[in-house]
C-alpha cells in the first residue's frame, strides 16, 4: 500500500507526504529458495521552507523473519536512509531521519543530515544500542528543470565509522 500526495512527476519533493506499507511472504510452494517474510513501513514528510529550501522527515521499520538470504537482512547503514550507519544487520530494524537543503550557488547547493536507528535481532534488545549519525553533502543539478541531482554525501557516526556516498537523486 502506497498513499503519496506530492504532485505527480515530481523527482524533488519540496511538500508533502509519502506513506508505504508492504509485507511479502517467501515459500518453497510459490517457487522461492527460502521461506521467510519481509514486512516494513516508511513515512516520509517534506516542508518546504523559504522559497528554495526544503526540510525532509523520514521514518522507517522492517522486519525479516525466518529463514532470510543475506541481502534480505535489516540493516543501518544505506545510501538513503541512515547514510554512515552502521553495518550491524538483525530481525528487527527501525530508524528515522531529518535533512535540510538549501542552494548554494548557480546549479549547486547542499544538504546537512542526521538520523539515528538500531538493528537488534529481538525486539525486546531495542535501545540498547542506538546509531546516530549525520554529515553533509554538495548536490549538482545535472537536470535543472526535473531537478535531479548528482549528490556526494558524507557521514559519521557514534561509533567511529564513516560512509562517502555518490548517487544521482537526493537519499529520500
Amino acid at each position: 500500500m502506497i498513499y503519496n500526495n506530492t504532485p505527480k512527476g515530481e523527482i524533488y519533493r519540496r511538500s508533502g507526504n509519502i506513506f508505504k506499507i508492504s509485507s511479502v511472504h517467501y515459500s518453497p510452494l510459490l517457487l522461492s529458495s527460502s521461506r521467510f517474510t519481509e514486512t516494513s513501513a516508511d513515512y516520509r514528510h517534506y516542508f518546504p521552507v523559504f522559497n528554495r529550501c526544503v526540510f525532509a522527515l523520514q521514518f522507517a521499520g522492517k522486519t525479516s523473519l525466518g529463514d532470510m538470504p543475506f541481502y534480505s537482512i535489516p540493516s543501518l547503514e544505506s545510501k538513503s536512509l541512515l547514510r554512515g550507519g552502521e553495518s550491524d544487520i538483525g530481525n528487527y530494524f527501525l530508524a528515522g531521519q531529518t535533512e535540510f537543503r538549501f542552494p548554494v550557488l548557480w546549479r549547486i547547493s547542499a544538504a546537512v543530515f542526521i538520523g539515528a536507528g538500531e538493528v537488534e535481532d529481538k525486539i525486546k534488545n531495542f535501545g540498547n544500542d542506538i546509531c546516530v549519525a549525520g554529515g553533509g553533502g554538495l548536490r549538482i543539478a545535472l537536470n535543472k528543470k526535473k531537478s535531479i541531482n548528482l549528490r556526494f554525501d558524507i557521514a559519521f557516526n557514534n561509533k567511529g565509522e564513516s560512509g562517502k556516498y555518490i548517487k544521482i537523486r537526493e537519499a529520500f
